[in-house]
């Protein structure tokens, strides 16, 4: 990856910048320590050259969003695609995006209204309609998006501890989950309603051959929240896509498996780009 590269990660629902910083790390290895919510020039030494490097989330773009927005999945971008891209504009060079979860949905879609800010794309545990496995085989139950909303109006705390439970269902890391219940606490409850509406609405599935980008695709077998077949009918219509399936993977790759994602996504980023 040159020296003119900008990158940026997106975190998804229910998470700040902060859930990021695993997967960063392996990214972009340096002396300075990692900080939510923030831009730098990171030395690149596991990704190249020095390099533009800015993490979000999906409840920033909505905080720094002009208006509330469509919800996407027709013809009018949703207010965290107009967001993003907005922030992008303000790049000298198109950008690699980097999106998990809901916040690669909101790359993708992003990548689809404003192809020309668009280098790469990456997608880790995404979809292109909200698709959760399954719960005739699983032991733990994945959560209707409609009962999420009821949930958080009657009991965040309990409705966001499920949730986590589902994002790291293999890793299972107490720790972990306490602190991503910690930040979510602190997230407006009013985005975490306005995120889960847009997750229940948005449909981008006709709309996948308009990404005209390097697309790398990433998810775990083990996904409780969303189903991996979501990230094949990614690739099947994201001409010239890849897809990297982790077989022990949870929803939570970026903070549990970021020393499987990073050496796929190097390569990835500094791979020739192929026709699409």
């Amino acid at each position: 990856m040159n020296a003119s590269a900008c990158v940026t990660l997106i975190a998804g629902w229910a998470q700040t910048e902060q859930a990021l910083t695993p997967l960063v790390e392996k990214l972009f290895p340096g002396p300075s320590p990692v900080a939510p919510d923030w831009e730098r020039e990171a030395e690149g030494q596991g990704a190249g050259n020095a390099s533009s490097v800015t993490m979000t989330s999906v409840s920033s773009l909505l905080s720094a969003s002009a208006s509330d927005g469509g919800f996407a999945g027709g013809s009018v971008p949703s207010a965290y695609a107009v967001a993003l891209a907005s922030r992008l504009a303000r790049q000298k060079h198109p950008t690699i995006l980097v999106g998990w979860s809901m916040g690669g949905i909101v790359a993708l879609e992003t990548a689809i209204h404003f192809p020309e800010l668009v280098r790469r794309l990456v997608l880790i545990s995404s979809c292109a309609l909200f698709c959760p496995p399954s719960t005739d085989h699983h032991k733990v139950q994945s959560l209707p998006v409609r009962a999420m909303i009821l949930g958080l109006h009657r009991d965040r705390d309990e409705t966001l501890r499920r949730f986590f439970s589902l994002v790291h269902s293999e890793s299972g890391s107490a720790a972990q989950m306490a602190e991503d219940l910690h930040q979510a606490l602190r997230l407006d409850p009013d985005h975490l309603v306005h995120g889960l509406r847009y997750i229940q609405m948005v449909d981008l599935r006709s709309r996948l051959s308009k990404v005209r980008v390097p697309t790398l695709i990433a998810h775990g077998r083990k996904d409780r929240v969303i189903t991996w077949q979501a990230s094949r009918l990614l690739q099947a219509g994201i001409g010239g896509s890849d897809l990297l399936l982790v077989d022990e993977g949870d929803h939570g790759l970026v903070a549990t498996s970021p020393g499987i994602l990073a050496p796929a996504i190097v390569r990835f980023f500094n791979a020739d780009p192929r026709p699409v």
